[in-house]
């Protein structure tokens, strides 16, 4: 099992039991925050040493507006680094994690998509099949829960231009109860 697949299974099974209690609690809320992730499942094309432009995206679905996101990248180590250096995020040694601030306000009923956010394929990397994904949480989330399960230990902040969200469709409405697996984007790269 990848460590993609590890880490993905632990942030949802923690943090959704912890975050957001059950859902007959979510329901009564008109407060509540629903931030989804897309694509939720995608799939790149790369050679060795290429690199990839993923489509990153986050959605909210709640009724009100939220201002402050911030977005965790992690790929699968050794073979794939996020190939960025922006000023709104830290990156852990070796490239293979980012976490990244935004002050966006993010409207209701609308997505936004991450700009500039680039994958590079390590020139030595075999060909198989490389994942990563994206999470998501409000500012105030992180702050309050998200350096408790995710260490910033190794992290050195980026020097460049900072990254961006921007608006890109309006989502559809949804009917279901909001839940934090739904935070999380995953993709894979097919190095050939």
């Amino acid at each position: 099992m990848s460590l993609i697949h590890r880490l993905l299974g632990a942030a949802v099974a923690v943090l959704t039991t912890a975050a957001l209690g059950t859902p007959a609690a979510r329901a009564a809320e008109p407060d509540v925050v629903d931030l989804v992730a897309g694509p939720r499942s995608i799939t790149y094309q790369s050679a060795p040493g290429g690199v990839v432009w993923p489509r990153i995206e986050i959605t909210n679905l709640g009724p009100r507006a939220v201002t402050g996101v911030v977005l965790r990248l992690i790929t699968d180590p050794g073979d794939v680094n996020w190939f960025s250096n922006y000023r709104n995020c830290v990156y852990r040694e070796g490239r293979h994690e980012a976490i990244c601030k935004f002050g966006t306000t993010l409207e209701p009923g609308q997505t936004y998509e991450v700009e500039s956010a680039h994958l590079k394929v390590l020139p030595t990397t075999t060909p198989d099949r490389y994942h990563f994904l994206h999470m998501w949480w409000t500012k105030d989330d992180f702050d309050s829960r998200g350096p408790s399960y995710y260490s910033q230990d190794k992290m050195t902040g980026g020097v460049a231009g900072l990254m961006f969200l921007r608006p890109v469709a309006t989502a559809p409405a949804l009917t279901t109860d909001p839940t934090f697996g739904n935070n999380i984007g995953y993709g894979q790269i097919a190095v050939s």
